[in-house]
């Protein structure tokens, strides 16, 4: 099994940002006499940080469902290199079953590969919302 830490991303600006509007998006749930813009801002604000939380779980989903496949298809290809006198008989079939299976490994880190980038595009454009948003909270300032 791969540690979770194994795919953490470095602390950047972006997880700063994200901490930054989890602070300023809290007072949303206190609710009482505060004015409607500024509460309207809080609240998309937790709206995008609860799709950038959904993001992250299915991101993860993803990526643990892949690398199980792929370390299943090189555990195939390994079983295969140590069973050769199952093979004896047809050299032909054992080397396209080996084809077949490399196929299917190099198609899985393709799909990997065009997942991650996917995923990476969607959280790029929740980001650049959630920090237009926190500009827009911070034009609107506190209210009493």
């Amino acid at each position: 099994m791969i540690p979770r830490d194994a795919f953490q991303e470095p602390a950047g600006f972006d997880l700063a940002l994200e901490r930054a509007a989890r602070i300023l998006a809290a007072p949303h749930i206190r609710g009482g006499g505060r004015d409607y813009i500024r509460s309207s801002v809080e609240h998309e604000m937790g709206l995008v940080l609860a799709q950038l939380d959904r993001l992250a779980a299915q991101r993860e989903e993803a990526r643990v469902r892949l690398v199980n496949t792929e370390c299943d298809l090189g555990s195939e290809l390994l079983q295969m290199e140590a069973a050769r006198w199952w093979y004896l008989d047809s050299r032909l079939e054992r080397w396209r079953d080996q084809q077949h299976l490399k196929a299917r490994l190099a198609s899985t880190q393709a799909e990997r590969t065009r997942t991650e980038a996917a995923f990476e595009q969607q959280r790029r454009a929740l980001e650049d919302r959630l920090l237009m948003l926190v500009h827009r909270l911070g034009a609107v300032g506190d209210s009493p």
